[in-house]
């Protein structure tokens, strides 16, 4: 089966994960038009509709850093101990730059692109990172299946604490979301 990475207005076919890898890898070299190297690619079987591509890969080496997504169950990849942080990339070249959160940004980048290769290996969500939902609970209630009680103040001071956490902390409870 062919595969397709899109990426700012151009594609390229691979039938390889290391056609897909190598591509990923050179193009970490490039600048866009805003100077930087950060670039957003879709991954997905050649000729589907691209809103359907279930692979977003989000590069940026000037961070060092990279996002993961599985599209269709909204999850993020995650290396366990890489310290998340906020990435710029170029999805489209006639926009500016998108800011990624920390929260999303949890991979290296040859981590990344290993991801990138599975996929077009297997056809099937990588399974070389740890997979969390991207949706977020913000009901203490809900997180502790109603065994704690909460008042609102409560509440909203776990959330701004939850908000303040260090990757390395995130990294200790990514088990208990992980899929």
């Amino acid at each position: 089966m062919s595969y397709e990475i899109q990426y700012d207005i151009s594609s390229v076919h691979v039938a390889t994960g290391d056609e897909a890898e190598g591509f990923l890898r050179n193009t970490q070299s490039i600048r866009n038009n805003w100077g930087t190297r950060g670039m957003t690619f879709w991954l997905g079987p050649a000729g589907a509709d691209p809103d359907d591509f279930p692979l977003r890969i989000d590069l940026d080496p000037d961070a060092d850093a990279a996002a993961i997504r599985w599209i269709p169950e909204n999850l993020v990849g995650v290396v366990p101990g890489f310290e998340s942080r906020p990435i710029r990339v170029l999805e489209d070249s006639s926009e500016p730059l998108v800011d990624i959160p920390a929260n999303l940004v949890r991979s290296d980048l040859e981590t990344a692109r290993n991801a990138a290769a599975r996929y077009i290996e297997t056809g099937e969500r990588p399974d070389l990172v740890q997979w969390m939902s991207t949706e977020r609970t913000d009901s203490i209630n809900e997180i502790s299946g109603g065994r704690l009680p909460t008042t609102p103040e409560l509440e909203a001071q776990l959330r701004a604490r939850i908000d303040d956490l260090g990757s390395r902390e995130m990294a200790e409870l990514a088990p208990l979301g992980c899929r």
